[in-house]
Order: structure tokens, then C-alpha cells, then sequence
């Protein structure tokens, strides 16, 4: 069963599609395979945490959150490590 003119155009335009992604890739800086990490996100109540100072990180992480509708699971967890190395959690 032969295809038809529109399936050929479509495959084409698909393979053209992998071809220019695939090439744009390591202009972007990156290999198509390679997967990055977001930025890190509340550094400054992660570097007070890391200095012990609790009440400053949590703190810090309640201004970052300010502009945030929803409390992001990042924040949440960064919370109670806060908390838990205040050892305001049993």
C-alpha cells in the first residue's frame, strides 16, 4: 500500500523537526542527553542552616516565600531540616 503525499510530508517535516533540534542542542550548551538541575532555590536559609543559625534561616525562608501562592515541597523540606536540627521536631 503506497503512502500517501501528506504522510510523506509529515515524516519529512517530523525528521526535519529531530534534525534542527538536534542540532541547536550543543549551541544551547548542552548535549540532548544531558540533563541539568534547576537553579537552587533558597540558598541563603540553606547557608544559615548550614551555620547553625536556625531562627535566621527560617526566617530567610519565610521572605523568599512571600511572592510564592503555594508552598513549594523544596520549602517544605528545607523547613523541617531547619526544624529538625533545631531539634524543635521529636
Amino acid at each position: 500500500m503506497p503512502l500517501s503525499q501528506s504522510s510523506l510530508l509529515r515524516a519529512r517535516i517530523h525528521q526535519a523537526f529531530i534534525l534542527v533540534w538536534l542540532s541547536a542542542a550543543p549551541v544551547l550548551g548542552q548535549s540532548a542527553t544531558e540533563p541539568q538541575l534547576p537553579p537552587p532555590r533558597f540558598s541563603n536559609a540553606v547557608q544559615l542552616l548550614n551555620n547553625g543559625e536556625f531562627s535566621h534561616a527560617l526566617a530567610a525562608l519565610q521572605r523568599a516565600l512571600t511572592d510564592e501562592s503555594d508552598e513549594p515541597i523544596e520549602a517544605r523540606l528545607l523547613r523541617a531540616q531547619i526544624l529538625n536540627n533545631a531539634g524543635r521536631i521529636e
